[in-house]
C-alpha cells in the first residue's frame, strides 16, 4: 500500500514539475460512470511532443475488482493491470516525441472490463 501511494505521489509530482518548468500546456480530461472515475492528463510540450497519464478509480458498490483491462478509443493505449485495495491505479507517465499530441477538442473515451462487466466512459475537458 505504501509503495503504491509513493509511486502515485511521485507521478503527480513529476507531472507538476514538468508542466511548471516549461512552456507546456496541460490538458485535464475527466469522465465518470456508475463504477469508475477516469482522469487523463496531457502535458503538451510542442506540436509533436507530450507526456500523458491516466488515473482510474473504482467507485462501485461491489467489492473492488482485483484486475481490469482498459482501452482508449482510437488509440493504442490499452492494458491490463491489478488494482490496489482502494480501487485505484494509474498507467504511469508515458511520453512521446514525433507523435500526434492531444487536442482540446479531442473526444476521448475509455472502455474498462472487470469481473465480466464492461463500461465505456466519455471524458470531457476540464478548463
Amino acid at each position: 500500500m505504501k509503495a503504491v501511494l509513493i509511486k502515485y505521489s511521485a507521478a503527480l509530482l513529476l507531472v507538476a514539475l514538468l508542466s511548471a518548468c516549461s512552456n507546456a500546456n496541460t490538458l485535464f480530461f475527466v469522465g465518470e460512470s456508475e463504477h469508475w472515475i477516469v482522469r487523463y492528463e496531457a502535458v503538451i510540450h510542442s506540436s509533436n511532443s507530450e507526456e500523458t497519464i491516466y488515473r482510474f478509480e473504482y467507485v462501485g458498490d461491489e467489492a473492488v475488482p482485483f484486475e481490469v483491462e482498459y482501452l482508449r478509443s482510437g488509440h493504442s493505449q490499452k492494458g491490463k493491470t491489478v488494482i490496489d485495495e482502494h480501487g485505484k491505479f494509474n498507467t504511469g507517465i508515458s511520453s512521446c516525441t514525433g507523435c500526434a499530441v492531444t487536442d482540446e477538442s479531442e473526444e476521448i473515451s475509455m472502455t474498462i472490463w472487470w469481473n465480466d462487466q464492461v463500461e465505456t466512459i466519455e471524458l470531457t475537458l476540464k478548463k
